[in-house]
């Protein structure tokens, strides 16, 4: 992480001086890459909890600190957090004053009625990719049931979700997405934000947000016990623009015409219509579609890769990640070394580098692991779209974290299931690449972070 002198001097001299600043400290003090939206979200998380958790005398001293810019600790939380992050938090701390002191007083989080939005737990669903705004691929609408239907496509087979008007809202207030379980079902998850909600209610604290939990929906997708604009932000822009487009405006206007020329026989519809054949007096309003991309859905993964006829190589496979040649075989063969210190090449020419004179012996028992091992390709019926096993692209890595770890776990996650997807596979190979730490010394997030990217580009999702 590449720091200005000011914020270098402010990392060497901050200093905590109770529970609450030490623990700022050491979360400040994370060596986490700006593209690391997943590391980014979880210092967050806790951030909040600590911020939330602190007393009135805690909140009132940590408040002078973090505002002082003469204070190394003050400095310090300017240079690492981003101005809507510090605003949030230090909002956070002005309510924590006040709470005790007034009796109806509501903490205003956000100037701008932003909600606040707290994660509770290692993950947050929203970024993961069975998560259901990341999955769906077209919007469909009835306007008698006054319904939406959601469509996605998994180990081939075609799903539907179905959401009535009544489950949509807008998240005008605060919210509370609570991510510490994912439910096995929907009537779960709704029991625990009716709990939550209790709590919240009676704590008397002026904090009574909307809760969100999550659980197992359709073809094993992850779904919000409550759809806003905060917890599928894709689904409500889709919806927002398909009812700009008005793309069935025509079929209302059908209905209409269709009520008036029955307006004299028992209506079997559940509405009213009055003298005009009108529905309530109210034309139906227009509605949404998923945005489309060159005339088609949107695809990602396995399906686009299909359609494409990709074919991919070596080079093309790492060409989104920095990286530079380190040493070539005769074949003219290329290893990399990455900006994460990560060596990577085929793996016929990793074999041929670890017994060369450039390496020096110093990976001698290191294992060369298939990012994406061939079996799986197999499985997901992809495999002619990349070079042959010798050349996929393969990472060194300490033997016992190829042989103890990453094989065994990739084993149980994926070895089990009779038919898995492209998404199976991004999700089992990112847990299994989190189990790596940090064996070169350049900080485990950076690490995963190049993997991952690898493993998505091969699958399509990048």
């Amino acid at each position: 992480m590449c720091r200005s002198r000011y914020c270098q001097r402010a990392y060497k001299e901050a200093k905590g001086y109770d529970r609450v600043s030490n623990k700022l400290l050491s979360l400040l003090k994370l060596p986490i890459h700006k593209d690391d939206n997943v590391a980014i979200v979880n210092r967050y998380v806790k951030l909040i909890n600590i911020f939330l958790s602190t007393s009135k005398v805690e909140a009132n001293n940590l408040f002078k600190v973090i505002t002082n810019l003469n204070n190394s600790l003050g400095r310090l939380f300017k240079c690492e957090l981003s101005t809507s992050a510090r605003n949030q938090l230090i909002d956070i701390l002005k309510a924590k004053k006040n709470i005790e002191t007034k009796n109806n007083f509501k903490p205003d989080f956000h100037k701008n009625k932003l909600p606040v939005i707290l994660y509770y737990g290692a993950e947050n669903p929203l970024l993961n990719p069975r998560y259901i705004d990341n999955v769906v691929t077209s919007i469909s609408y009835t306007i008698v049931l006054k319904s939406w239907t959601l469509i996605w496509r998994g180990n081939g087979i075609l799903h539907e979700e179905e959401i009535a008007n009544y489950e949509l809202s807008e998240t005008k207030g605060y919210v509370m997405l609570v991510t510490q379980k994912i439910f096995e079902s929907k009537e779960e998850a709704l029991s625990e934000v009716t709990k939550i909600k209790f709590i919240n209610e009676n704590s008397n604290d002026g904090y009574n947000p909307q809760v969100i939990t999550f659980y197992k929906g359709r073809g094993g997708i992850i779904v919000p016990s409550r759809y806003t604009d905060i917890s599928t932000p894709r689904i409500f822009s889709g919806m927002k623009n398909y009812l700009n487009d008005g793309y069935t405006l025509d079929t209302a206007d059908s209905l209409i015409k269709l009520l008036k020329n029955t307006k004299d026989v028992i209506n079997p519809l559940p509405f009213d219509i009055d003298e005009n054949g009108e529905i309530n007096g109210v034309r139906p309003s227009r509605f949404p579609k998923i945005p489309k991309n060159n005339g088609g859905n949107r695809l990602s993964g396995v399906e686009r890769l299909i359609r494409s006829k990709v074919k991919f190589t070596l080079r093309s496979i790492l060409n989104k990640i920095n990286k530079k040649i380190i040493w070539t075989t005769k074949k003219k063969q290329p290893i990399y070394r990455t900006d994460s210190d990560l060596i990577i090449g085929s793996y016929e020419a990793l074999n041929k580098y670890r017994v060369s004179k450039h390496a020096n012996g110093a990976l001698k028992g290191w294992h060369a692991h298939h990012i994406i091992e061939q079996r799986h390709l197999d499985r997901l019926g992809i495999s002619d779209m990349f070079p042959a096993k010798a050349d996929l692209p393969c990472v060194f890595l300490p033997s016992r974290a190829h042989s103890q770890r990453i094989s065994g776990f990739l084993t149980s996650e994926l070895g089990t299931k009779r038919v898995i997807t492209d998404i199976d596979v991004v999700v089992a190979y990112s847990k299994a690449y989190k189990l790596l730490g940090d064996f070169t010394g350049m900080g485990a997030s950076v690490i995963q972070l190049e993997l991952k990217t690898i493993v998505r580009t091969m699958l399509g999702f990048d």
